[in-house]
Formats: structure tokens, C-alpha cells, sequence
């Protein structure tokens, strides 16, 4: 997966964000033989990282990546949920 975004302004901060990654894990995790669930989120981009723990993933602070791009120096945290931490979570 790439990206999540909601486009309409209007319609961010209602819930659209965690129901769908929510619903993503439940899938990858019904599907897929997986305990961890991880993704990167540019550092700057505070509201997809709240979207995120308010689902119940973490940031691994041992984990991070940057690029350059158009001149600049991109951070992303590397965050984690554990498929149990996650089914806990949805009851």
C-alpha cells in the first residue's frame, strides 16, 4: 500500500483514516501469517502518525530511514503493531 488519504478536508478528523487501516489489518492479519504489522510515515506528517496510534501502533525509535528530496533531507519513523496488541485493541 502506498498511501491513505482523505481529501476532503472537510471529512479528516472523523474517524475515515483509523476505520480503514483498522480494516486493513484485520484483513492482513486474518490473511496472512504474519504477529507484526509495520509501515513508515515521514516524520512531519503528524497527523497520518496519530491516525496510527490511535489504531495502536508504536514507533520503533531504533528504526529510521531518511531521503534526500529536491534538496532536502526527509525523516520517516518506522512504526510497529503486534497482531495480538491489535485484536486486543478491537474489543
Amino acid at each position: 500500500m502506498g498511501r491513505i488519504l482523505i481529501w476532503d478536508e472537510n471529512n479528516r478528523g472523523k474517524g475515515y483514516g483509523k476505520k480503514i487501516v483498522q480494516n486493513l489489518l484485520q484483513y492482513g492479519f486474518s490473511h496472512f501469517n504474519r504477529e507484526t504489522a509495520e509501515l513508515n510515515v515521514y516524520d512531519w506528517n503528524t497527523g497520518a502518525i496519530e491516525c496510527y496510534k490511535k489504531v495502536g501502533f508504536e514507533i520503533d525509535p531504533d528504526v529510521l530511514s531518511e531521503v534526500s528530496i529536491d534538496n532536502e533531507l526527509w525523516l520517516s519513523v518506522n512504526m510497529k503493531i503486534n497482531k495480538n496488541t491489535f485484536q486486543s485493541l478491537q474489543q
